[in-house]
């Protein structure tokens, strides 16, 4: 069972990529409470979750797939390092935590061998996320960013070194806590991205609206859970109903999520992707 619990913190990582319920904690989506004792009775020291992507040639995939991400996790189920990879590059994120599992600082590598920026995180007593400062690769800062805390509301505003504004996020929280909205602005402060989300009675996330003007996309994705809670299909419509595309998931005995195919509305497959974990 807290082997389980460990598995289900992962796949946290891999389906919800925002901030968490209670507070904001960037880059991951884990629920961290008990994940040292997870950790301890699951005889497990950290982990490593390997992608890779597998193109459709022909009349089926080809059978060499190509490395798309490394995710590496510590020994309280923090990611500590991301890296992902394209055809001629690859860029990498690393993360450092405090003794109270926070973030303290993230650093940008790109490509994955060359620093390009960090990012230094401060914190309330209380624990909240209070101000995130960002250098460039010369350590000089480029940016500042400050949250504020509503009572269902959580705000995220980027300014640069001359107070100018360069990004601004708000999040809307329902009265159980949970995420149901964002708000994307950008520098002239201009809403350029709504995203809401939906939940079954069981808090789980059952439907995702995104509604970006900037690439003129409105994509609204349900998604079908089996009785585990895992999420077994995502439908992606356009904001007529219409199905764009849907992707089908697979998972082992232990609720990690093996493979995941990309088909065509048609349904047709296009792109296939498949996990690999080492734990220590």
């Amino acid at each position: 069972m807290m082997k389980n619990n460990f598995i289900i913190a992962l796949l946290l990582i891999i389906h919800y990529n925002s901030f968490s319920q209670k507070a904001f904690v960037p880059y991951t989506d884990i629920d961290r409470q008990n994940q040292e004792d997870i950790y301890e009775k699951a005889g497990v020291k950290s982990c490593k979750m390997t992608i890779f992507e597998y193109k459709l040639k022909l009349q089926d995939f080809e059978p060499d797939g190509r490395l798309a991400d490394i995710y590496q996790y510590d020994e309280n189920g923090q990611m500590t390092e991301k890296t992902a990879y394209f055809a001629n590059a690859s860029k990498k994120e690393k993360y450092v935590y405090n003794q109270d599992m926070k973030i303290v600082q993230k650093e940008n590598y790109l490509p994955a061998s060359v620093l390009k920026s960090k990012e230094i995180f401060a914190y309330k007593d209380n624990g909240d996320i209070i101000q995130s400062t960002k250098f460039n690769h010369k350590n000089t800062i480029i940016a500042t960013t400050k949250y504020e805390y509503g009572e269902r509301t959580r705000t995220q505003i980027t300014r640069d070194t001359l107070d100018k504004l360069k990004s601004k996020m708000e999040i809307r929280l329902g009265v159980n806590g949970a995420i149901e909205e964002h708000f994307l602005y950008n520098w002239k402060d201009e809403m350029y991205k709504h995203e809401i989300i939906e939940y079954n009675e069981l808090g789980q996330k059952i439907k995702w609206t995104i509604i970006d003007k900037s690439f003129n996309q409105h994509n609204i994705s349900e998604y079908d859970l089996d009785e585990k809670g895992n999420i077994v299909k995502e439908n992606v419509f356009n904001k007529d109903g219409e199905l764009k595309r849907y992707t089908e998931s697979k998972y082992d005995d232990h609720q990690l999520i093996t493979e995941s195919i990309l088909f065509s509305k048609d349904g047709a497959p296009r792109t296939k992707y498949v996990y690999e974990y080492e734990f220590y």
